[in-house]
């Protein structure tokens, strides 16, 4: 019998302690401290209020298991430590004769819980450890693990995602203690699809040219850049764009994000410019810009290391 099951059976015992007989052994039943007997077994020593348990006291019941702590017009309400003939130990808060809102659970076996509790059972936000050194971190229902959480193995794996049902369910990451990581959707504590890993895009670095369309339609594109672009660690670089009988030179900021380059020319008008890494051909593409009348003309610009 699991411990919500336990109390649920004292929780009527409780209720219906009134049908049986009960004796004041000693001290005031009635309002003050003193010690009752009821004829199921069960033993009280402590406050009372209007012939009810009320203030601090100690039930211990027939079977062994013994509350210790406050009370409210004959329930368990409050603070406490609730023990079990088998070392399990709860301490924590009571609401009508249940664990509720936050307590720890130690039990004799070694596993041990601290979070939120609701109607005697784990629920909500808690961490639970187990005696091989296992541990979760996150969300419970109903006594088990369920919603978002963190599973880390003695063995050095770990698991963070969604759960249901005590088990792996949804999307979640293991990374293993080899440091192999697989993402993915889990189903019934096992991995039901794969999510394919993305190529890792190589930030820019040093220098690039500027390669644009020579003419509308045409798909070639100029030999000698005239933009050039130096690219440094921590998103800055320098730009220089070499006329018939011009020069301009200045500084950019870049920065990556995914596989888009986003570029701001300092003391250009222009804005900030961004292209898309294409993995095929090893360049940024900027996408295309219809100009012209009726925006016919489409002009398309490339990145390419030099």
């Amino acid at each position: 019998m699991d411990k919500i099951s336990i109390l649920v059976v004292l929780l009527l015992v409780a209720a219906g302690r009134e049908a049986f007989s009960q004796q004041c052994l000693k001290g005031d039943c009635k309002s003050g401290s003193g010690t009752m007997t009821w004829s199921t077994g069960d033993r009280y020593e402590g406050q009372f209020r209007n012939g009810t348990m009320e203030g601090r006291g100690t039930m211990t019941y027939k079977n062994g298991v013994v509350y210790k702590g406050l009370w409210v017009r004959g329930k368990m309400q409050g603070n406490g430590v609730m023990t079990w003939p088998n070392g399990d130990r709860y301490e924590g808060t009571f609401l009508n004769n249940t664990m509720s809102t936050f307590g720890t659970m130690a039990y004799a076996n070694g596993t041990r819980y601290t979070g939120m509790w609701t109607n005697g059972r784990m629920d909500k936000m808690g961490t639970m450890t187990w005696k091989n050194g296992d541990k979760y971190e996150g969300s419970f229902s109903n006594g088990k693990r369920e919603g978002r959480g963190t599973m880390t193995w003695k063995s050095g794996d770990k698991y963070s995602g969604l759960w249901k049902n005590d088990l792996m369910d949804g999307e979640g990451t293991m990374t293993y203690a080899g440091k192999k990581v697989v993402k993915g959707l889990w189903k019934n504590g096992k991995l039901a699809s794969e999510e394919k890993p993305q190529s890792a895009i190589p930030a820019p670095s040093g220098t690039y040219g500027m390669h644009c369309l020579l003419n509308p339609g045409d798909s070639r594109y100029t030999e000698s850049p005239a933009w050039t672009f130096t690219f440094a660690e921590g998103g800055t670089g320098t730009y220089r764009r070499v006329g018939s009988e011009t020069e301009v030179s200045g500084k950019i900021a870049w920065k990556l994000e995914g596989k888009t380059l986003t570029m701001t020319l300092q003391g250009m008008e222009d804005g900030p410019q961004k292209y898309d890494y294409d993995g095929a051909k090893k360049w940024f593409a900027k996408k295309p810009e219809p100009y012209g009348p009726n925006g016919t003309v489409v002009s398309v610009c490339i990145i390419k290391k030099k």
